[in-house]
């Protein structure tokens, strides 16, 4: 198959070289992840779910990609309040292997825990990522797959870092029954991410080849790059959010990215001292952990209590409004 035909001018006079190499680059990042360290490593690293008693399962997304994912069983809560489920996406290059430390710190305090690799990571299949754009699909596949085998009820809390920060925002905009939502370090859409890590990583690079190519070889493999813009669609989010980036976060900075969506719905952000776009989940930040286990516990209490008042006055309505839960606070 060809290349579409690119009806943009040669940059810097040239005759299309840059759009040439930039495409290369292009889908090379797409297709990293089949190659990533991280893949490799994983086999080593599976034993952690049985210590987890985690039960893997597989789905298919809606366009037939098979999606692997595992799910974690809550320890009854001390105080007798039923936390809510949590499913949570990785981010690119990532494998859900590593994140077993918020595995075990939410399966601790109740929560059930459902993690799964993303389409090209780990397990999981497909010979390229989409970066954000099929992926809210994938957690969707995931999310039924897991209400299907009854360890999610009507409502859970979404949860991400990264590309998948970006992949819950776009999920949770169309899918009233989320109840939550947590995003780490969550870019405002991939065209500017492109840009700010282009800044770190191609600083020799003009001002938009870089992004051409990532748009023209997303088309030749049938896919719109630029719907990858959650900033496009939070406002639809019917449910409290918390953001939490790092204050060393260079690659997808919190004033480009992160701010920009919380300023959307006026909703929380969390600056952790020290912390950086790639540790920022990895390592225990007393910040990030305490705001995030507060912001999950809070919401969990919301719903019982809504749940409660539904069960006394003989309503029903799986797909209510959690967003008075942010004035409450």
């Amino acid at each position: 198959m060809s290349d579409p035909p690119n009806n943009a001018a040669p940059l810097y006079g040239k005759p299309g070289w840059l759009d040439w190499l930039s495409r290369i680059i292009a889908r090379t990042v797409y297709r990293l992840p089949r190659f990533a360290p991280s893949r490799f490593k994983q086999k080593s690293l599976l034993p952690i779910w049985d210590e987890l008693d985690g039960e893997p399962f597989v789905v298919q997304s809606s366009d037939g990609v098979e999606i692997h994912a595992v799910r974690c069983m809550g320890k009854p809560p001390k105080d007798g309040v039923e936390r809510l489920p949590i499913v949570f996406a990785h981010g690119w290059t990532e494998v859900k292997e590593y994140h077993h430390r918020l595995a075990r710190l939410l399966t601790s305090r109740g929560h059930e825990f459902v993690i799964y690799d993303q389409r090209a990571h780990g397990q999981s299949k497909a010979k390229f990522s989409t970066l954000g754009v099929r992926e809210p699909d994938d957690l969707a596949a995931v999310i039924d797959g897991a209400i299907q085998r009854g360890w999610l009820g009507r409502r859970f809390i979404l949860m991400g870092v990264s590309m998948g920060g970006a992949t819950v925002l776009r999920q949770a905009a169309r899918d009233r029954r989320v109840a939550g939502v947590v995003a780490y370090a969550p870019f405002a859409s991939f065209v500017e991410a492109n840009q700010t890590f282009k800044q770190r990583v191609f600083r020799f690079a003009g001002s938009d080849w870089v992004t051409r190519g990532a748009i023209g070889a997303a088309e030749r493999w049938g896919f719109d790059i630029r719907e990858s813009a959650p900033v496009n669609c939070v406002a639809e989010i019917d449910a409290p959010m918390l953001y939490i980036v790092g204050a060393n976060d260079r690659h997808l900075p919190a004033e480009h990215h992160t701010q920009k969506l919380a300023a959307v719905t006026d909703s929380e952000v969390v600056i952790v001292p020290g912390a950086n776009h790639f540790n920022i989940c990895y390592l225990a930040w007393p910040e990030a952990d305490d705001a995030m286990l507060a912001f999950v516990d809070q919401v969990s209490r919301h719903v019982a209590r809504r749940e409660a008042d539904d069960e006394t006055t003989g309503d029903n309505h799986p797909a209510e409004s959690c967003n008075e839960l942010v004035n409450e606070h």
